[in-house]
């Protein structure tokens, strides 16, 4: 479900099909993956609170059947915890019926918030963040300009994990360089 008429692409990982997608901000903060095109169309920014919150008032007439929220787009949580903490609170007081909350997020403001902060987000209903690390590998990292050495992109996911938040992580696999499975 959308209610949204902001300008690019929406994206959402295929298990978030049926969540309402609530766009936090336009395209990537990172936007520099040398393999990755889905938000070049559009130029990055956060959205001010005003739009989010005319989005939720859409989506309050459907509250009684919104269960999951997707926040969109690239990576929410580049958002400072303090806004994060609000749209999560106007989320429980708009969509009663709320059982979770998810979004993407790249490692470099995974690492910009603190293990408070992620526990006091966890704590006030975000329960699922899609990390794409794509690898463990220093050299791949960097070749893909994902931003982060090889010790950043690991400790990014644990941080999330030890902050009570599930973890669903992206990994890229070289064609060819892998056995055929039989």
């Amino acid at each position: 479900m959308y209610f949204d008429t902001a300008e690019g692409p929406v994206f959402r990982p295929p298990t978030e099909a049926d969540s309402f997608i609530l766009r936090v901000t336009i395209g990537c903060s990172h936007n520099r993956c040398t393999y990755c095109n889905m938000y070049r169309s559009v130029s990055f920014r956060i959205r001010p609170a005003e739009e989010i919150s005319a989005q939720l008032r859409r989506a309050a007439a459907y509250k009684d059947h919104i269960r999951r929220v997707f926040l969109a787009d690239g990576n929410a949580l580049v958002l400072p915890t303090a806004s994060l903490l609000e749209i999560l609170c106007e989320l429980r007081q708009t969509l009663p019926k709320l059982r979770r909350v998810s979004c993407y997020a790249g490692p470099r403001d995974i690492l910009r918030k603190t293990p408070e902060k992620l526990r006091q987000l966890q704590a006030a209903g975000l329960q699922l963040v899609y990390y794409g690390m794509e690898s463990g590998d220093g050299a791949v990292l960097a070749h893909v300009a994902k931003g982060v050495t090889q010790a950043e992109s690991i400790a990014a996911g644990q941080r999330i994990v030890a902050a009570g938040i599930k973890l669903s992580l992206f990994q890229l696999c070289a064609a060819g360089r892998y056995p055929a499975q039989r």
